[in-house]
């Protein structure tokens, strides 16, 4: 490479991406560098240019030798938020495939009549076409390659020795090929030692800080966070490295607290050896360097493990707890070296959140022996973090309303618990896999309390009143039994019985309704209308008024979770297209606490430990709601956090869909309406550039800076 930066825009030549193609796998796994010398055998002799399907194809040669496929693609994107990606226009035949030379003299057999793409039933030209724009570095939020204004991939334009560079470099921070040769640094556990003291200097520790003392008995209300949602996994939509351009963010918008969801096996990134006692040492100050930014800026760091570790130091990516004294041996080393380097580190800066969401009950009536078991072993780990550090204060995370068995023996353990507050989750937690089968949901906030579970079970009724007289009655069913029907009535007279024989049978037995939609004329006059499922369960999500001024859509409060089967309340339709129950009663401030945190708030106290808030907010994947209804939510949530005196953390700063308060891919948030700005930090070697979803990030402002 050398005279390149002279000429970034010359073309590359064959001979010249080659050596920096056997470069990459040098670096990614040396033991496969003859195999990909041998694959670019004649590409290395070639010194003629390259055009930009050249790139693609080489680069698919090399995606396909690391054991991706299209199905290892996650974009984060969305055709229908971020204007700048048309998916399908970029990728058709008629834009993209008529541009192809389908001739490839380097790559003999590149068009062979062989499947490499699965999905796409494609060989190596065509999968890598509709493949890598649609991979994007987590980095820099760029795709591998570049598309024009008229979403051409310019397949046909020379290829740049910057495009080149580029494309494998955001290829590498996609998937977590560490291009430092220095960054290897593998020592055993047992030889970490304390912090880097070049890194979090004394004079870092002794300078003053404004942030709250924390003890094991009662965290800081005055605690005001937000997570490092992407950071350190071995997931390619991970970041590879920590950024100081995060924690300042946090900090210059009022934030002193940040919860690191943390993979432990990250610490033995890149290379991941065999032998789950070596980690880098380079991952180990990479951390030191994340805890000295936050102690310089003012912010609490929380260092939650992400994933129990299996017996060779890997996540336990199915969330469950180790199944073996062997798998719990593997955590307790991992937190006990942590404990052992930042001893001594005061409880101001740092705390420890032993499991984030994996919990010792998966059901109400577990196997009480490996309850008890999955007990034990996190007693074991608090003791072997305490008997290291036995300042350190821990807790333990808890999914929203966790069963309080489980809660309770945690807190006996003498653990602060981590509450995650999520309803309704209709609003807050709904993702893309649901909204597939509901493209009519509109929730509203405050969202009315619309207890559902007998209706959908067929023991009660669903009554509507108010503004229904001539309307269009309208419903969505999400799941059904089979053989299912409902009864319509109006003022108690049969109007229509409905069979619901649109569903789609699932792998689970049940019937999926997608986007039907079953519709029913109510005579005028109306004044009350009862449905009733007949026949077996169907779970409604969805009931839809319409033609009696604007139109009403009212989604139940419990879609996805069931409110101790309560009786269901009356809803009632408005003339001003609104709707509410019966009793006027909505899911505010009051009730969130109520249902989604004083049981566990409760039962912390009981046992005299700290509690808080570490997760809450709008996390729904690809849900459109309007920013308006998602800042009202969250101005909600941070109403009842300041009433009830809790310590918080957001859920996510960012997160590889746009849908937070930093855009870490495109230039739009998700939410329909939101503004994206610009933040840029000048650190004196490097400048950081953020973009922010403003009016999310206002409201949070007016909680943490002050109206």
């Amino acid at each position: 490479m050398d005279g390149w930066l002279e000429d970034m825009d010359a073309a590359v030549t064959f001979q010249e991406y080659s050596s920096v193609t056997i470069r990459f796998v040098e670096l990614w796994k040396e033991s496969r560098l003859d195999e990909w010398k041998e694959t670019v055998k004649l590409a290395s002799q070639d010194t003629g240019e390259m055009a930009r399907e050249d790139g693609f194809l080489m680069l698919s040669y090399l995606w396909v030798l690391m054991g991706y496929n299209h199905d290892d693609v996650d974009c984060p994107l969305d055709s229908e938020v971020d204007i700048e990606l048309d998916f399908w226009s970029m990728t058709s035949e008629e834009s993209q495939m008529r541009q192809l030379s389908w001739d490839y003299p380097c790559f003999p057999d590149a068009l062979d009549d062989v499947v490499i793409y699965d999905v796409f039933n494609a060989n190596y030209m065509w999968g890598a076409v509709m493949s890598f724009p649609l991979v994007f570095s987590p980095i820099s939020g760029k795709p591998m390659f570049e598309w024009d204004q008229n979403y051409s991939l310019r397949l046909q334009d020379p290829l740049t020795r910057d495009e080149a560079v580029r494309a494998i470099v955001r290829m590498a921070e996609y998937c977590q090929v560490e291009l430092d040769p220095d960054w290897r640094d593998y020592i055993s556990i047992d030889e970490v030692g304390t912090y880097d003291k070049g890194i979090i200097t004394d004079a870092l520790l002794n300078q003053e800080s404004d942030l709250p003392e924390v003890e094991q008995q009662k965290l800081p209300s005055a605690w005001k966070g937000s997570g490092l949602g992407l950071a350190k996994g071995n997931t390619s939509t991970t970041y590879m490295h920590f950024r100081e351009g995060d924690i300042r963010f946090l900090s210059e918008n009022g934030f002193n607290f940040t919860r690191l969801f943390f993979d432990f096996g990250s610490l033995r990134y890149p290379d991941y050896p065999e032998d789950w006692r070596q980690v880098n040492r380079s991952e180990l100050e990479e951390l030191d360097q994340l805890l000295a930014w936050c102690i310089q800026y003012g912010v609490h760091l929380q260092i939650s493990m992400e994933w129990y570790q299996d017996v060779n130091g890997n996540g336990k990516h199915d969330a469950t707890m180790p199944l073996s004294e062997e798998e719990w041996a593997v955590t307790r080393a991992y937190w006990e070296m942590l404990a052992k380097r930042y001893a001594g580190i005061p409880s101001k800066y740092l705390s420890f959140d032993l499991c984030n969401e994996i919990e010792p009950l998966d059901s109400e009536q577990p196997d009480d022996l490996d309850f008890d078991t999955a007990i034990e072993g996190i007693a074991s780990v608090r003791d072997a973090i305490w008997n290291a550090d036995p300042d350190r204060v821990l807790l333990y995370s808890f999914q929203d309303s966790p069963p309080e068995r489980s809660v309770d023996a945690i807190a006996a353990l003498g653990l602060a618990i981590g509450c995650h507050c999520y309803k309704p989750y209709i609003l807050a937690t709904v993702s893309w896999e649901y909204l597939d089968t509901n493209p009519y949901a509109e929730p509203i906030h405050p969202q009315p309390v619309f207890p559902i579970a007998q209706i959908s079970s067929g023991q009660a009724p669903l009554t509507i009143t108010g503004a229904v007289s001539g309307v269009k009655l309208s419903f969505h069913f999400w799941t059904s039994d089979g053989g299912v029907s409902v009864e319509i009535l109006a003022d108690g007279e049969m109007v229509e019985t409905v069979p619901l024989d649109g569903g789609r049978l699932g792998d689970d037995g049940a019937y999926y309704f997608d986007d039907v939609l079953y519709s029913v004329d109510i005579p005028e006059g109306t004044k009350e209308i009862t449905l009733w499922v007949r026949d077996g369960g169907a779970r409604l999500d969805t009931i839809i008024i319409e033609g009696n001024g604007p139109k009403v859509t009212m989604m139940p409060s419990d879609t996805c979770d069931y409110l101790d089967w309560s009786d269901p309340l009356p809803l009632v339709v408005n003339n001003d297209g609104t709707y509410t129950n019966s009793e006027n009663k909505v899911f505010d401030a009051d009730l969130i606490y109520e249902i989604s945190v004083k049981p566990y708030r409760d039962i912390a106290e009981k046992h005299g430990v700290g509690f808080m808030i570490n997760e809450f907010g709008c996390f729904g994947t690809l849900a459109h709601w309007n920013i308006d209804t998602v800042n009202a939510y969250h101005e909600e949530v941070l109403t009842m956090l300041e009433k009830y005196n809790l310590g918080w953390c957001y859920c996510e700063t960012y997160n590889s869909f746009p849908k937070h308060f930093i855009i870490v891919y495109g230039n739009h948030s998700q939410w329909a309406g939101a503004t994206v700005e610009e933040i840029t930090y000048d650190f004196g070697d490097h400048t950081e550039t953020l973009k922010v979803c403003k009016e999310l990030l206002q409201v949070f402002r007016d909680h943490t800076l002050g109206k």
